[in-house]
């Protein structure tokens, strides 16, 4: 056999072996997206074993720290992201902890655990005229400030933080012709002229927030961070203000400026920032004692801390952006619309 064809036989051999072994590789592939569907089918079939004859309408009895209370199903599960919901979804129905007559056992007292399932019934039943308060002292719920600390941290454990104390935003710099604003747990608001908006805790709460993250749907000139409205702040002009400064152009506000490029505080660029706010962008703020936190898309792109940069009141005893009022809220400045995905307390 001449060089040259046997030279084509081992090439030719070279080929059937890599399609051999391509196609070895492609049916061991196959066979394991057969597995995983296999599995994800029977994974299926047992949710479906474990919810068969549970439906929202299910009246569930519960045990509270040893005082059994009805409710529906539907009623705890009407917020589906929170662990509540995950936890009386009939998913886990046999491995939650029951008592000997087979209700399910909550391991709290009566006193903090009742206050949330009564206001998830008002929820149930809100109507735009109505709203539903959040328990209080104020409203027969709880008793003492302990009482409501205790129930804080039964709320948060069951990741219902978001659902009772939720917030909105308010108008309170600008024109209130063509502005709109919804509350709830993703607060919005949209406006067609350049404005200044600040996320408020609806009534009966004053839970602090910490941490927020914003979705600019489409703004125009947009700034981003924390003011203060104490007494003496400069920001606490409101909406009549004649000279409408944004968030970062005082000294009782610090702001990611999209037009700057950085971190403004009492008008000027504390922080150079090389950052392309646009339409879809996702922003996060973050606070902790006087450190200021910025993230673009999830990437930190800014940090500082007003010891530094911040002005002192010497007749308050505290930097501007810490007075009363429950500290500094989040706030935005811009035109066009944006809306509120997470904020910790």
């Amino acid at each position: 056999m001449s060089a040259k064809k046997r030279k084509a036989v081992e090439g030719l051999a070279s080929a059937i072996a890599e399609a051999q072994n391509e196609l070895g590789d492609r049916e061991q592939a196959l066979e394991q997206r057969e597995e995983a569907l296999q599995k994800a089918l029977e994974g299926v079939e047992s949710e479906k074993r474990l919810m068969a004859g549970r439906k929202p309408s299910d009246v569930l009895v519960l045990n509270l720290g040893g005082t059994k209370l009805h409710v529906s199903r539907k009623t705890l599960c009407q917020y589906e992201p929170s662990l509540l919901a995950a936890h009386f979804s009939g998913r886990w129905d046999e491995s939650v902890e029951k008592d000997a007559d087979g209700a399910f056992f909550i391991d709290q007292p009566v006193e903090l655990f009742l206050p949330l399932i009564n206001f998830l019934r008002a929820k149930a039943i809100e109507t735009p005229g109505s709203r539903v308060s959040i328990p209080s002292r104020d409203n027969g719920y709880l008793v003492s400030p302990a009482s409501k600390e205790d129930f804080e941290r039964v709320v948060d454990y069951f990741g219902m933080t978001p659902f009772v104390y939720q917030q909105e935003w308010s108008l309170h710099r600008g024109p209130k012709e063509n502005m709109s604003s919804a509350s709830g747990t993703e607060p919005s608001t949209s406006c067609a002229t350049w404005s200044t908006f600040m996320l408020r805790p609806e009534p009966c709460h004053d839970r602090i927030i910490k941490s927020f993250t914003v979705v600019l749907d489409s703004v125009e000139r947009p700034q981003i961070g924390w003011a203060s409205m104490g007494s003496g702040c400069d920001f606490a002009s409101s909406i009549d203000s004649q000279e409408h400064k944004g968030v970062g152009e005082e000294g009782s506000s610090i702001g990611l400026d999209g037009v700057r490029g950085g971190i403004c505080h009492q008008g000027s660029v504390q922080q150079a920032v090389q950052v392309n706010l646009q339409a879809g962008s996702v922003v996060t703020c973050t606070r902790e004692e006087t450190t200021y936190k910025w993230l673009v898309n999830g990437e930190e792109v800014a940090v500082i801390d007003l010891k530094v940069f911040g002005t002192w009141n010497h007749q308050n005893n505290a930097y501007y952006l810490h007075l009363a009022d429950g500290g500094p809220k989040p706030t935005v400045s811009g035109k066009g619309q944006w809306r509120i995905t997470q904020y910790e307390y």
